[in-house]
């Protein structure tokens, strides 16, 4: 399942890539590459504590139509992709949560790295090689006890409506009630689906989204005035969030964390200093991860915390 905020060639063609071209073993350039970018990829998504990169859009592979009840697509491009996302085959609507994503081969397959989706569940229908597939991120939050949402709530309207909707948010006979729902994964581009288990049910219902707030860029969304939503309710929430199109300073980060792996490849036992002939070299592993620690920071990107 990789993770990619930059490719070869945009780090071949950055400064920093052109200065450290020396670094990258003869003869199997773009393998070593496409490796240490998936993993300093993966690595700067884990320090900002959410996934940067957008959930993608991709399309079947292979040569042939899939069979009904595959547990396994081939898929164009797998980057991105992560076990719990759901996949929505967008000709025939149908949705399918992801096991895994894997990229084809053990070396690997080149740029744009098509791969196989495991899925959770056998499709219900066949799909053929070009069909479109969107992606959406999903995960599930459990109400705590949070507030009804906004202090608003308190100056409703003296109407039927309004008395109603006070009445009902707040209790109900079954402890505190929410308005809030909280994602990991901000800045929020749309929501696609939610579903409600009340605390005393295993039935999910789906929830309407017409009359949802959805604050894009915290990453949470509102329910209306008068929603009944309980403590312990579970939340599922199929969505789609980060950067379409990654920022410059990402693939910033991202090169100084291949430049640091490039330049420990040169250093494996991590000497602090390397001596060549009668010159002493300081070895710039760390100075390359603690720009990058500085380009995310200064960028606002890391989590400084999750509510």
């Amino acid at each position: 399942m990789p993770a990619l905020l930059t490719d070869p060639t945009q780090f071949q063609n950055s400064l920093l890539g052109h200065q450290l071209a020396a670094y990258l073993p003869d003869g199997e350039d773009i393998t070593y590459l496409d490796r240490a970018i998936f993993e300093a990829s993966s690595w700067v998504q884990r320090y900002c504590g959410r996934k940067l990169a957008a959930p993608p859009a991709t399309t079947v592979g292979g040569t042939a139509p899939t069979a009904p009840g595959s547990l396994s697509i081939p898929v164009a491009s797998v980057a991105n992709i992560d076990q719990l996302d759901v996949a929505v085959f967008t000709g025939t609507a149908e949705t399918i949560e992801i096991a895994g994503a894997d990229v084809t081969g053990q070396g690997g397959a080149p740029y744009p790295y098509p791969g196989t989706l495991t899925l959770t569940t056998p499709t219900a229908t066949s799909h053929s090689p070009g069909d479109p597939i969107q992606i959406y991120r999903q995960e599930r939050y459990e109400i705590r006890g949070r507030k009804t949402g906004a202090g608003t709530d308190d100056g409703l309207p003296f109407s039927q409506e309004g008395q109603v909707a006070q009445m009902h948010a707040p209790k109900f006979g079954f402890g505190v009630s929410s308005r809030l729902i909280f994602l990991r994964e901000y800045p929020v581009l749309s929501l696609f689906a939610a579903f409600e288990t009340l605390p005393w049910s295993n039935a999910e219902t789906t929830v309407s989204l017409q009359a949802i707030y959805l604050a894009k860029e915290e990453g949470w969304y509102r329910l209306p005035v008068g929603f009944y939503n309980p403590q312990a309710t579970m939340w599922r929430t199929q969505y789609a969030a980060g950067f379409c199109a990654g920022p410059d300073d990402h693939r910033d980060a991202v090169h100084h964390v291949v430049a640091a792996k490039l330049a420990q490849s040169d250093n494996p036992l991590g000497a602090t200093s390397i001596r060549s002939g009668d010159q002493s070299f300081t070895n710039p592993t760390q100075a390359y991860m603690d720009r990058a620690i500085k380009i995310l920071e200064a960028g606002n990107y890391v989590r400084k915390g999750m509510v």
